[in-house]
């Protein structure tokens, strides 16, 4: 625990979420790096993305590198009012980034590339 601009801050780590089931349809991280930087031979990337998965999460949503702010809070509002008209997260993530290309300001990949979707892309039935 630490503090920032007077705000209590903590630290997640991928050893404190595997210890936790999560039994969650979608876990979306949107934050730099969060779908792991370090490679294991047999794993791949391990980071929190990994971590959620192993907990139990069926999708997670992640950045495989830099993102910015300015593109990642448009792609985030179309993604989520994508899932909120019924679409499943495959959908929902492909469709965010799509309006994203389509905008002048954000057609560099930078800009909507980094997220990726771990999992199957479906939701449990019921959802």
């Amino acid at each position: 625990m630490g503090r920032v601009l007077g705000m209590i801050c903590f630290k997640l780590y991928a050893r404190d979420i595997v210890r936790h089931p999560v039994g969650a349809d979608l876990v979306v991280i949107s934050a730099c790096y969060s779908a792991g930087d370090s490679a294991f031979a047999g794993e791949g990337l391990v980071g929190l993305s990994w971590a959620f998965q192993r907990a139990g999460a069926r999708n997670v949503v992640a950045a495989l590198g830099e993102v910015s702010a300015a593109s990642a809070i448009p792609l985030m509002e179309q993604f989520y009012g994508e899932l909120d008209q019924g679409a499943m997260p495959d959908v929902a993530l492909r469709d965010a980034k799509l309006s994203l290309l389509r905008d002048e300001r954000f057609r560099s990949p930078f800009y909507w590339a980094p997220f990726q979707l771990y999992g199957t892309g479906r939701m449990r039935a019921g959802r």
